[in-house]
């Protein structure tokens, strides 16, 4: 990601809506939802 897209203030905090309070994206938004693919097959 170039810095110019970069919303990150540097205030990681997510409020009571679900977004943080620094650049207002979702936990989602900011860390991406893991791929099926990445989790570990049932044993």
């Amino acid at each position: 990601m170039e810095d110019e897209e970069n919303l990150c203030i540097g205030i990681c905090v997510i409020g009571e809506d679900g977004r943080c309070e620094g650049c207002g994206r979702t936990e989602d938004e900011i860390y991406g939802v893991p791929a099926e693919s990445a989790e570990a097959p049932p044993a």
